[in-house]
């Protein structure tokens, strides 16, 4: 995989799990979608993107 196609893969995962954070909000009971809960599945997406990124080493491939 490509330096390009790291970024562009923990971007669109970014994206994705930010998208379905704001859907949730727009949707989940204010109750239920509290700070804490919002903060996490934000830090979880930028998580998950960096885990993507730094899966491969482009200069290795």
């Amino acid at each position: 995989m490509t330096q390009l196609e790291q970024y562009k893969k923990a971007y669109a995962t970014l994206v994705g799990m930010v998208d379905r954070t704001i859907s949730a909000l727009e949707t989940t009971p204010p109750e239920k979608m509290t700070p804490a809960l919002t903060a996490n599945r934000l830090k979880m997406a930028l998580g998950e993107a960096e885990e993507i990124f730094l899966a491969e080493d482009p200069e290795d491939i």
